[in-house]
């Protein structure tokens, strides 16, 4: 579909790629821009199979569209020729077509052009396509619903991963506080330091379950270190001022940080069974 408002003598004489819907578009929900699509690309660039090159000639071709053409009946179509586009991008003709290519196997673009990929068009004097042969944005506009629903896992995927690391980054100050601790008083915990010595580095591509596995690991170590620590444990109160390490609870009560504040045991009896964290 090009545009309702292109006569069916224009459309018939032509010979466009078969790649175009006759699916209706009906515009994008109120108060919904066509930037709006193009920043939810941009955060799923890698979700979508989509490179960093082709996001920033999705903008650029999202920035030749007007607000009018994502209405209801309207149609999205960037009719500038591969020439100057890619005069203006600094890109050779055969990039541009290359670039197309990879938007409309990620499903974001269709075309509407001629049997030799000319591309033209005309807007009425309220700035609407009268008709148009280019590249249709259309399928962006239809995707709209998705793209939000997958961001939005996106987004809880993020937020889990900052989690998870940030429980990690927790205990690893925790087991080296201990470590330092049991050193100092000659305890024999060579295997422990040697184990998270080995404990992975997190990295911004792993999955959450490389990550979790990480996670259990220090706390398999942590735990180790609690056993060999509880034995030489003695009471006295907690937070007490000269104290050498004290334990706080999280909000949920389900770990514990153990902090260094001096030279001497920790103060409060370990339960072999809380995570210290």
């Amino acid at each position: 579909m090009i545009s309702q408002q292109t006569s069916l003598n224009e459309t018939t004489v032509r010979a466009p790629r078969s790649t175009q819907t006759t699916e209706f578009f009906e515009g994008l929900p109120e108060g919904v821009k066509h930037t709006d699509l193009l920043r939810l690309v941009q955060n799923l660039e890698k979700k979508i199979g989509l490179s960093s090159a082709a996001v920033l000639h999705l903008e650029y071709l999202v920035t030749h569209t007007r607000e009018v053409d994502w209405q209801p009946g309207a149609a999205p179509i960037v009719y500038r020729s591969v020439q100057n586009t890619a005069t203006d991008r600094r890109r050779t003709e055969r990039q541009i077509h290359n670039l197309e290519r990879s938007l409309h196997r990620a499903g974001l673009t269709q075309w509407n052009d001629t049997e030799n990929y000319k591309r033209y068009g005309r807007r009425d004097h309220r700035g609407h396509i009268e008709y148009a042969y280019g590249v249709d944005l259309t399928p962006l506009g239809l995707m709209y619903g998705r793209l939000v629903e997958l961001n939005e896992q996106h987004m809880a995927y993020m937020a889990a991963f900052a989690e998870i690391k940030r429980k990690v980054a927790g205990l690893r100050r925790s087991i080296k506080s201990k470590i330092d601790w049991a050193q100092e008083n000659g305890l024999v915990i060579d295997e422990l330091v040697d184990e998270l010595a080995t404990l992975p580095r997190i990295a911004a591509n792993m999955t959450i379950t490389a990550l979790t596995a990480i996670l259990n690991q220090a706390r398999a170590i942590n735990f180790a270190l609690d056993d060999v620590l509880k034995d030489e444990a003695k009471p006295e109160p907690l937070e007490t001022p000269g104290n050498g390490y004290s334990w706080k609870e999280t909000s949920d009560g389900s770990e514990r940080n153990f902090r260094r504040v001096g030279n001497k045991l920790p103060t409060h009896t370990v339960n072999s069974q809380s995570t210290f964290y």
